[in-house]
Protein backbone atom coordinates (compact mmCIF):
# COMPACT_ATOMS: atom_id res chain seq x y z
CA UNK A 1 0.00 0.00 0.00
CA UNK A 2 1.24 3.31 -1.48
CA UNK A 3 0.08 4.83 2.67
CA UNK A 4 2.13 2.25 4.38
CA UNK A 5 5.35 3.11 2.27
CA UNK A 6 4.78 6.53 2.37
CA UNK A 7 4.66 6.84 6.20
CA UNK A 8 7.55 4.21 6.72
CA UNK A 9 9.80 6.77 4.55
CA UNK A 10 8.66 9.83 6.58
CA UNK A 11 9.17 7.69 9.96
CA UNK A 12 12.84 6.41 8.32
CA UNK A 13 13.25 10.25 7.54
CA UNK A 14 12.72 10.86 11.38
CA UNK A 15 15.21 8.54 12.37
CA UNK A 16 13.10 5.59 13.18
CA UNK A 17 13.07 2.06 11.64
CA UNK A 18 9.80 0.77 11.30
CA UNK A 19 8.66 -2.54 11.89
CA UNK A 20 5.38 -4.08 10.19
CA UNK A 21 3.87 -6.80 11.97
CA UNK A 22 0.30 -7.97 12.92
CA UNK A 23 -1.52 -6.68 16.02
CA UNK A 24 -0.85 -9.80 17.87
CA UNK A 25 3.22 -10.60 17.06
CA UNK A 26 3.25 -6.90 18.40
CA UNK A 27 1.66 -7.28 21.82
CA UNK A 28 3.54 -10.18 22.03
CA UNK A 29 6.99 -8.56 21.16
CA UNK A 30 6.47 -5.46 23.29
CA UNK A 31 5.55 -7.52 26.40
CA UNK A 32 8.77 -8.66 26.31
CA UNK A 33 10.76 -6.12 25.20
CA UNK A 34 9.16 -3.05 26.87
CA UNK A 35 7.15 -3.93 29.10
CA UNK A 36 8.67 -6.80 30.98
CA UNK A 37 11.60 -4.46 31.38
CA UNK A 38 9.73 -2.13 32.88
CA UNK A 39 8.00 -4.45 35.13
CA UNK A 40 11.83 -5.70 35.86
CA UNK A 41 13.33 -2.32 37.29
CA UNK A 42 9.77 -1.13 39.06
CA UNK A 43 9.86 -4.86 40.85
CA UNK A 44 13.47 -4.58 41.85
CA UNK A 45 13.34 -0.39 42.30
CA UNK A 46 10.14 -1.28 45.21
CA UNK A 47 12.18 -4.73 46.78
CA UNK A 48 15.45 -2.40 47.37
CA UNK A 49 12.97 0.26 49.16
CA UNK A 50 11.31 -1.94 50.81
CA UNK A 51 14.65 -3.59 52.16
CA UNK A 52 16.75 -0.57 52.91
CA UNK A 53 13.72 0.43 54.88
CA UNK A 54 13.65 -2.98 57.25
CA UNK A 55 17.53 -3.24 56.79
CA UNK A 56 19.41 -0.70 56.16
CA UNK A 57 20.49 -1.25 52.84
CA UNK A 58 23.01 1.85 52.22
CA UNK A 59 22.10 3.09 49.23
CA UNK A 60 25.33 5.08 48.88
CA UNK A 61 26.44 1.58 47.57
CA UNK A 62 24.23 1.76 44.70
CA UNK A 63 26.70 1.98 41.50
CA UNK A 64 25.71 2.99 37.94
CA UNK A 65 24.98 -0.55 36.95
CA UNK A 66 22.09 -0.74 39.83
CA UNK A 67 21.23 3.58 38.25
CA UNK A 68 21.26 1.86 34.87
CA UNK A 69 18.48 -0.97 35.70
CA UNK A 70 16.35 0.94 37.79
CA UNK A 71 16.48 4.06 35.58
CA UNK A 72 12.37 3.02 33.91
CA UNK A 73 10.92 2.69 37.77
CA UNK A 74 10.83 6.59 37.41
CA UNK A 75 8.20 6.04 34.78
CA UNK A 76 4.34 7.02 35.81
CA UNK A 77 1.99 4.31 37.25
CA UNK A 78 -0.79 5.97 35.46
CA UNK A 79 0.59 5.34 31.99
CA UNK A 80 1.89 1.44 32.74
CA UNK A 81 -1.67 0.64 34.50
CA UNK A 82 -3.44 1.01 31.41
CA UNK A 83 -0.32 -0.87 29.03
CA UNK A 84 -0.44 -3.73 31.42
CA UNK A 85 -4.35 -3.90 31.68
CA UNK A 86 -4.47 -3.91 27.62
CA UNK A 87 -1.93 -6.62 27.18
CA UNK A 88 -2.28 -8.69 30.24
CA UNK A 89 -1.91 -11.90 29.00
CA UNK A 90 1.56 -11.46 26.82
CA UNK A 91 3.26 -9.61 29.76
CA UNK A 92 1.75 -12.16 32.57
CA UNK A 93 3.56 -15.33 30.24
CA UNK A 94 6.56 -12.96 29.85
CA UNK A 95 6.87 -12.70 33.64
CA UNK A 96 6.18 -16.07 34.30
CA UNK A 97 9.16 -16.43 31.95
CA UNK A 98 11.14 -14.02 33.60
CA UNK A 99 10.54 -16.46 37.13
CA UNK A 100 11.46 -19.51 35.58
CA UNK A 101 14.78 -17.98 33.77
CA UNK A 102 15.58 -16.28 37.55
CA UNK A 103 14.92 -19.73 39.58
CA UNK A 104 17.35 -21.24 36.96
CA UNK A 105 19.92 -18.84 37.20
CA UNK A 106 19.39 -19.10 41.27
CA UNK A 107 19.73 -22.84 40.92
CA UNK A 108 23.04 -22.20 38.94
CA UNK A 109 25.12 -20.33 41.26
CA UNK A 110 27.53 -22.43 41.93
CA UNK A 111 27.92 -24.48 38.75
CA UNK A 112 28.80 -24.02 34.84
CA UNK A 113 25.23 -23.67 33.67
CA UNK A 114 25.29 -19.76 34.89
CA UNK A 115 28.11 -19.26 32.77
CA UNK A 116 26.26 -20.63 29.75
CA UNK A 117 23.67 -18.13 31.31
CA UNK A 118 26.15 -15.01 30.89
CA UNK A 119 27.37 -15.91 27.44
CA UNK A 120 23.58 -16.27 26.22
CA UNK A 121 23.22 -13.12 27.39
CA UNK A 122 26.12 -11.40 25.95
CA UNK A 123 25.74 -12.82 22.46
CA UNK A 124 22.02 -10.66 22.83
CA UNK A 125 23.43 -7.71 23.76
CA UNK A 126 26.24 -8.37 20.60
CA UNK A 127 23.19 -8.57 18.49
CA UNK A 128 21.62 -5.58 20.24
CA UNK A 129 24.16 -3.37 19.33
CA UNK A 130 24.81 -4.59 15.68
CA UNK A 131 20.94 -2.90 15.23
CA UNK A 132 21.64 0.43 15.55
Amino acid sequence: DGRVKAFSQLLEALGARPFLCDASAHDRAVAYLSHLPQLLSTGLASLIAEQSAEDFLPLELAASGFRDVTRLAESPYALWRDICLTNIENIQSALELLIEKLQAVKLHLSDRELEREFKQALKLRERLRKLK
